[in-house]
């Protein structure tokens, strides 16, 4: 692509954008009951470690205050993402066969995954601001 995008085409991203952001809450307003974000890192991912350790607490307390309930899960290596899932949550593995490396985040709304995020630009840009956090 040349990076160029008709009106159309743009219209029609902002729709769907939309639809999306309809089903999550919003900084005032509490989450559906059942919603959940899961974060699934790796003790290797160096990206974890950070948000682990700069970000995380916010973040849950954040998700927590809005209704919303914070589950993880920490593979072995950032390498193999596919190796110690849990059985309860193997359904979200098998919507996303892809997957590759960490970190990565899913927003669950009690029906099925309403937003995924992956690495410090999808943490930043789609689950801080889920959380109320402005990083």
């Amino acid at each position: 692509m040349n990076g160029h995008y008709s009106r159309r085409q743009l219209l029609a991203a902002a729709a769907g954008a939309g639809a999306v952001l309809a089903g999550l809450p919003q900084p005032t307003q509490a989450a559906m009951p059942g919603s959940w974000v899961l974060y699934v890192s790796a003790s290797d991912c160096p990206t974890c470690q950070s948000i682990d350790q700069f970000y995380k607490a916010d973040f849950v307390r954040g998700l927590q205050q809005r209704g919303i309930d914070f589950r993880q899960i920490t593979v072995p290596s950032f390498h193999n993402i596919h190796a110690g899932w849990p059985a309860d949550y193997q359904w979200v593995l098998d919507a996303n066969p892809r997957l590759r490396g960490t970190p990565w985040f899913f927003f669950v709304n009690g029906r099925g995954i309403g937003m995924r995020g992956y690495g410090m630009r999808g943490f930043k840009g789609k689950f801080a601001p889920l959380a109320g956090l402005n990083i």
